[in-house]
């Protein structure tokens, strides 16, 4: 939209002969080269010992560094605790009796609220396949919708009904049933401003009963 406005406005300025300082853009969209883009870090054990390594050395540092941040910035009690196989032993951050007051603070809390907020990685999996699932039946629901729309749109079209089933007759019928009640709404909704220039307007409907 943006480079069909712009070669519109150029358009317009040549037929009147104004001059411009700028040349002429090119309908052709740059898109970032592959090499720009992050590239998705399978979660996987590395087998190369040289990588693995490299990998936790560089991982380690940078754990280490957004704790420190976050414990800076707001304020908050931090601890490291890594287990360090290339050097045969824990590393801990900010300092060992720093990290064992933090543990003990944290042990001295009640179960309730030492465990509230924690998951391991199979509820973490868990909740992450509800969230999922819940997104494809939204979206099983939204593709229905607009495949019934279709249909009714056909079938207003022309087109014959005797090669429906009995259950796409009964998703159009409910569909025309409820775009018949958000038009009734709207004339409702125009007749309480008859008279006025123009009348606000109403809300969106939301869900499956927008007007299409």
């Amino acid at each position: 939209m943006y480079l069909a406005k712009t070669w519109l406005l150029l358009y317009i300025l040549k037929r009147r002969n104004f001059k411009t300082s700028c040349s002429p853009i090119q309908p052709n969209l740059i898109l970032p080269s592959s090499s720009m883009a992050r590239k998705k870090v399978a979660l996987a054990w590395i087998a190369d010992d040289v990588r693995r390594k490299a990998t936790f050395m560089k991982r380690k540092r940078g754990l280490i560094k957004k704790v420190s941040e976050i414990s800076t910035l707001c304020s908050v009690e931090a601890t490291v605790v890594l287990d360090n196989p290339y050097m045969g032993e824990q590393e801990v951050w900010p300092s060992i009796p720093d990290a064992a007051d933090t543990f003990l603070k944290f042990k001295s809390l009640p179960e309730s609220d030492r465990c509230k907020k924690m998951s391991d990685q199979e509820g973490f999996y868990r909740q992450s396949n509800a969230k999922h699932e819940e997104k494809l039946k939204k979206l099983e629901k939204e593709n229905k919708e607009i495949e019934t729309d279709i249909l009714m749109y056909q079938c207003l079209g022309g087109r014959n009904f005797s090669d429906l089933i009995i259950a796409d007759l009964d998703d159009i019928t409910k569909r025309i049933d409820l775009k018949a009640k958000v038009v009734e709404k709207r004339i409702n909704f125009l007749k309480g401003y008859e008279g006025e220039v123009a009348p606000p307007a109403m809300e969106k409907e939301s869900g499956s009963s927008k007007a299409k």
